[in-house]
């Protein structure tokens, strides 16, 4: 149980509700009703906290995306279509949603006692086009050329910038 829930989406929980390992079958049907609301409410906890969606700018999903709530040590990831789900106590949080070849997006989040907080989180795609605003092939220079701009900047610049040899 520690495993899945450290590794996986999966919070799960035995539930003991007596001493005796092995019941026999004719008990469980008065074990179900001595239990059954108790159970219930229970199971209804799962739909607390905050639910939602990762998705790329074009609408698709993102699976994998890690969602971390700031403060909490435990993230969650997102399933294979973008969706995600997170158990919270009510309170406001601030949440990070992460995926691999795209910008992180941190947003602030509300938690109310009630049913799952919708939050969706859209990513923009870290291409290399768009990265700092750079081509995407790169533009190599030799050290001749580097030194032409240099000493045509140095013309410009007189005063601010001097140029010194230390070629030897």
């Amino acid at each position: 149980q520690d495993w899945d829930y450290l590794h996986t989406n999966d919070f799960e929980v035995a539930i003991e509700l007596g001493c005796v390992k092995y019941p026999y079958g004719r008990d469980l049907a008065g074990y179900w009703h001595a239990n059954e609301k108790a159970l219930v409410e229970y199971i209804k906890q799962v739909h607390k906290g905050m639910a939602g969606f990762v998705l790329a700018t074009d609408g698709s999903g993102i699976p994998g995306a890690a969602i971390f709530v700031h403060g909490i040590d435990h993230n969650v990831t997102s399933a294979a279509d973008g969706d995600y789900w997170r158990l919270l106590v009510p309170g406001t949080y601030q949440v990070t949603a992460v995926a691999e070849g795209y910008q992180s997006l941190t947003q602030e989040v509300t938690i109310t006692d009630g049913e799952a907080t919708q939050l969706n989180f859209t990513l923009q795609s870290w291409s290399e086009e768009k990265d700092y605003g750079l081509p995407n092939e790169p533009n190599y220079v030799t050290n001749e050329d580097l030194v032409t701009v240099i000493e045509n900047f140095v013309k410009e610049h007189q005063g601010i910038i001097k140029m010194e040899d230390n070629s030897d």
